[in-house]
């Protein structure tokens, strides 16, 4: 991977990160939270001066990704291209990759979650990174575990997670993306 699209890529993946960890009401004390929100202000301080968060929805950051993004495939379609894009094809492409990537980082946050989880059988306390790990990933285990009891004390829940998320990656998140290449080319 070129090193420009990684450099967007890593630096989407922490403003979605702060994002998701705002939405669902993170200890903002957590030494690995103030890293992602120090990370994220460069482009999230500007923007909470016009756009002011509602509720759980930082609607700066929100928008900060979605700049950012459309910036890189902007980008991307004007090196290889050299012309500029459709903008449906640009905000449904722009979309697609947002989402693809948002469900990768819930992917591998439910594998370090199982990994922590193993780990703190060990030791007591949770450690900062294992409080992140939980903020994240418990919505979407919780539920998954309701249904799905665990058997002789092991948790099933994050394997049937990462299988849907997954399968949603694959045939839904990867389907707008083309869809959206389509319109540009």
């Amino acid at each position: 991977m070129p090193i420009v699209p990684l450099l967007f890529e890593i630096y989407l993946a922490i403003l979605i990160l702060r994002f998701l960890l705002e939405c669902f009401s993170a200890n903002d004390r957590n030494v690995f939270i103030m890293w992602v929100t120090k990370l994220a202000k460069p482009v999230v301080f500007p923007l909470q001066k016009i756009l002011p968060t509602h509720g759980k929805v930082n609607w700066a950051c929100l928008i900060g990704i979605v700049l950012i993004k459309l910036i890189e495939l902007l980008l991307i379609v004007w090196v290889n291209l050299h012309t500029w894009p459709h903008v449906g094809g640009l905000l449904i492409w722009a979309g697609g990759s947002l989402l693809y990537l948002t469900v990768r980082i819930l992917f591998w946050c439910v594998i370090i979650q199982a990994i922590l989880s193993w780990v703190a059988m060990m030791r007591r306390g949770l450690a900062p990174l294992q409080e992140v790990m939980y903020y994240l990933t418990n919505p979407i285990l919780q539920p998954v575990q309701r249904l799905v009891p665990s058997l002789g004390g092991i948790d099933f829940s994050p394997m049937l997670v990462l299988l849907v998320l997954s399968l949603f990656n694959r045939y839904i998140s990867a389907q707008i993306i083309m869809a959206g290449i389509a319109l540009i080319s």
